[in-house]
């Protein structure tokens, strides 16, 4: 190849800039002011300046978060040194340097006390009957039976004897003196707990409570899938299982209802016409008011009205703050107990006495079941009935047009609840678990 005398002149230009003399041409200087660019010396420089970049945004971060930590530490200590010195309960207040030099009162505290934290153990308090601190109600059939047996065992959480208390809707007239008798004395530091299913759905029962206990109150939702809820309840009520409602039975036979399918056509169909147009029924301006009183106009379609939680919700909302309210899937109990369990415990701020190593699975009931020696040194094995969680083995499944007849009706019900609960719920939106089932060829 040929260069040009300009190029050749160029090139010796440029290669004389590095090499001076004739040694430079075998033994390049060790130092050079002068180096190529993109040599491994410029990368290497380069790279040094980047992690000496890093290692300082490291120090600076680390710093950081040790401050934050100190703040949050001596904040919250003091927060806590100075509750208890305003309660009596503390010996001596560590962070002495916050308080004024003059004996005055120290700074506000910097973080809200819990409102629902229950008093230290006293030894030396004496028993007596309180009214209850927290209520589990909930829609029948969604595992409230189920989580009573597991909380009796708490030796924090005291229920009454009756099984279904009903006070505030049934036995006001009694007073609150025996409404409180109805549970064993407990202590401060002790939790007597309501549990009545129909608080959820009677009318008044929020305001009532709200009245004479205040914003405090600890309200514990049991609800669960509503088709397989309406289900379970039709089959009690009609087989006799449910003695409760005996009444309920006999305006079903009357009306010559002989299946849940047929029902289910029927009072759908009733209960669409009332919501377009409410007013057709006496003293009543709403479908919620009708639905609310729903006992004393037609109490049979509460098999339906009961599974609206958006509804029954909506009433306690306007007495109680979200935070109030722990609201459960019941059927949690059956495939999670340890998780339901741990949940409610935090909740009531009680100590965490059912601890996981209770639960043991039963394979014989396919249900956990409680074993009482992790709890009250019993030797004894506590297993829930399967009536509180499934349908009988031999209840006759409902036709896939009847599923999803009920999954129209309640989906936008459910879709509501669960934006107002703040919830996610596999069955609250068009993903239920009542999908139609493929039909078997015979």
């Amino acid at each position: 190849m040929k260069y040009s005398d300009e190029e050749d002149n160029q090139n010796s230009t440029t290669f004389t800039r590095y090499a001076t003399t004739m040694v430079d041409y075998f033994e390049p200087p060790t130092r050079s002011n002068a180096r190529l660019i993109g040599s491994d010396e410029e990368e290497d420089e380069n790279e040094n300046v980047i992690e000496r970049g890093l290692d300082l945004c490291r120090k600076v971060l680390i710093a950081l978060l040790v401050f934050l930590g100190l703040l949050y530490y001596v904040t919250y200590e003091y927060d806590e040194v100075y509750y208890e010195n305003q309660n009596g309960q503390a010996s001596e207040n560590l962070f002495h340097w916050f308080h004024s030099s003059d004996g005055g009162e120290s700074r506000p505290a910097m973080i809200a006390p819990d409102p629902f934290a229950l008093p230290k153990p006293d030894p030396t308090e004496e028993s007596d009957y309180h009214l209850p601190l927290a209520y589990v109600i909930g829609s029948p059939k969604c595992g409230g039976q189920q989580l009573r047996n597991y909380l009796k065992y708490h030796p924090q959480i005291y229920f009454a004897e009756r099984n279904q208390v009903s006070f505030w809707n049934n036995f006001q007239s009694n007073g609150l003196q025996w409404y409180k008798e109805q549970f064993p004395k407990t202590k401060s530091w002790q939790i007597g707990t309501d549990y009545t299913t129909d608080y959820f759905m009677a009318p008044g029962v929020p305001e009532s409570i709200d009245n004479a206990l205040g914003n405090h109150t600890r309200i514990i939702l049991m609800v669960c899938d509503p088709i397989e809820r309406a289900q379970v309840d039709y089959f009690e009520i009609t087989s006799g299982v449910d003695n409760r409602h005996n009444e309920w039975r006999q305006k079903i036979e009357a009306v010559g209802v002989k299946t849940f399918e047929d029902f289910t056509t029927l009072y759908i169909k009733y209960l669409k016409a009332i919501m377009a147009n409410p007013s057709q029924i006496e003293n009543i301006n709403s479908y919620e008011d009708f639905v609310e009183n729903i006992a004393t106009i037609r109490p049979e379609a509460s098999i339906l009205t009961t599974s609206l939680y958006d509804i029954h919700i909506r009433r306690w909302l306007k007495n109680f703050d979200r935070g109030n309210m722990l609201i459960m899937d019941g059927r949690s109990l059956q495939t999670q107990p340890i998780v339901a369990i741990r949940r409610v415990q935090n909740f009531l701020r009680v100590s965490d006495s059912i601890p996981s190593k209770a639960f043991t699975f039963n394979n014989t009931i396919g249900l956990f079941c409680l074993h009482l020696k992790y709890i009250t040194m019993e030797d004894r094995v506590e297993c829930p009935d399967r009536t509180d969680f499934l349908l009988p083995i031999n209840y006759q499944e409902v036709t896939g047009e009847v599923r999803n007849q009920l999954k129209e009706f309640f989906a936008p019900h459910m879709a509501a609840f669960a934006h107002m609960a703040n919830e996610t719920f596999h069955w609250a939106f068009d993903n239920m678990q009542t999908q139609t089932m493929p039909e078997i060829m015979p």
